[in-house]
């Protein structure tokens, strides 16, 4: 809070202009006070997030990702660049958003040789073909330059309130968008009363693109 550093007994518009020196030097210092933390993801300011993101050059940022999700990612970003090429890198990368990960080499399913297939579990993520073309592009950047992906597995749980009527047997139903080249599998399971949750587990499989 601000207080007069002049005599009050002066020209009333000195004192005046004493004030609003005093408030903006407070605007400044809290300015100031937000710079300090500028590079430390994990206490700067939320709006500056998406600028440090893009400074880091973090990886699978789409802007809608929760606040606590960004500021894992670009925390983690530093050893991701230093180690990008590994399969490290890749379940890292992926791990600070979320969403799980497993990798299987091309000596553990008799592939090409520096092939592998990978396993990603969006969890709160809707599959569609923008998400799709993101984690491939992601994944080209971060993998080994000799290694070619063979497939691609997306898969998510979609929890969702089954309408029933009270003692009657009701069916969850889950859709995912269509992808060339993707198959689609769905799991639903059977609920048995009203306002019951069911639960969809649903697969996209299919060869990667380069």
């Amino acid at each position: 809070m601000c207080t007069d550093l002049l005599p009050l007994n002066i020209d009333p518009r000195i004192n005046t202009l004493d004030r609003l020196g005093c408030e903006r030097l407070e605007a400044l210092q809290i300015a100031a006070d937000e710079l300090l933390n500028i590079g430390d993801p994990m206490r700067v300011d939320a709006r500056y997030l998406d600028a440090l993101a893009e400074d880091m050059q973090t990886y699978f940022l789409t802007g809608e990702e929760a606040e606590d999700q960004k500021r894992r990612a670009i925390a983690n970003s530093f050893q991701i660049h230093r180690k990008k090429g590994t399969p490290w890198a890749l379940t890292q990368a992926f791990g600070a958003l979320d969403m799980g990960a497993r990798i299987e080499e091309w000596f553990d399913y008799d592939g090409e040789p520096y092939h592998f297939r990978l396993d990603l579990s969006p969890t709160d993520k809707q599959i569609t073909i923008e998400l799709r073309d993101k984690l491939l592009e992601s994944v080209n950047d971060l993998k080994n330059v000799r290694s070619t992906i063979d497939e691609l597995v997306l898969s998510y749980l979609n929890v969702h309130t089954v309408a029933v009527s009270a003692g009657a047997v009701g069916e969850s139903c889950s859709t995912a968008e269509p992808i060339n080249g993707y198959t689609i599998e769905a799991a639903s399971t059977l609920s048995a009363y009203a306002g019951a949750v069911g639960e969809a587990s649903i697969t996209i499989r299919g060869g990667a693109y380069e």
